[in-house]
């Protein structure tokens, strides 16, 4: 009953965010009484971190088994920007009740991301710092920036796509494939450099191109 309630919940506070959704609606989604609803959940607060727990445990739970089973390198960013993807494009729901949740309840928000969400972020900045420092990234990419911006992007384009959609040809499936793609394209182009530009410690970025010139007293090419 409880994972009913919170599918439906989900699907709901997505729709009509937390302030339009009333218990009663829920109640009715699941097919059961408010009084049945209020049985597994005190209050609609409740219900709410419940769905939002809900998202967090799926990366407590699968973030660990991912970096432990991929190799190092594009394999790994390969495993778990992928998983990324798929877990936010499967139900775009979820993204929409993040998106809500972060505009109409800032104070909540906020204190999700720094007590829950900022454990698994943290964990793959560290093998994005690893891997710079290995030489296998550029060494002016902020790891730290760069997670945060990578799942900006994709919840942003997965919560968006049923009205952006309409600007791409071709079938909503065929435009949300092309969409996913281009977004880890972009992720992968920004963290993998040619090979030999960052083995050799050389800054291939436009701001290492201007750092260089400026000691050589000249603009760069």
């Amino acid at each position: 009953m409880s994972t009913r309630i919170v599918a439906e919940a989900t699907r709901l506070f997505s729709a009509r965010g937390f302030d339009g959704t009333a218990l009663q609606d829920i109640a009715d989604a699941v097919g059961v009484t408010k009084p049945a609803i209020l049985h597994h959940f005190q209050s609609k607060e409740l219900v709410l971190q419940a769905v939002l727990d809900a998202i967090v445990r799926h990366w407590e739970g699968t973030l660990p088994r991912l970096l432990l089973e991929a190799t190092a390198g594009e394999r790994r960013f390969d495993a778990v920007i992928g998983e990324v993807v798929r877990f936010f494009a499967d139900d775009a729901d979820r993204t929409r009740v993040v998106l809500r949740h972060a505009l109409d309840r800032p104070a909540e928000a906020r204190a999700l991301i720094r007590d829950k969400v900022r454990l698994w972020m943290g964990a793959v900045a560290s093998y994005v710092r690893r891997g710079r420092e290995r030489g296998l990234h550029p060494p002016d990419v902020d790891e730290d920036a760069y997670v945060l911006l990578v799942l900006q992007l994709i919840i942003a384009t997965t919560a968006t796509f049923p009205v952006l959609r309409e600007a791409l040809p071709g079938t909503p499936a065929e435009g949300l494939a092309r969409v996913e793609a281009e977004a880890v394209r972009i992720a992968r182009a920004a963290l993998f450099t040619p090979a030999g530009a960052v083995g050799a410690g050389r800054d291939a970025s436009p701001l290492g191109e201007a750092r260089r010139a400026s000691t050589r007293g000249k603009a760069p090419r």
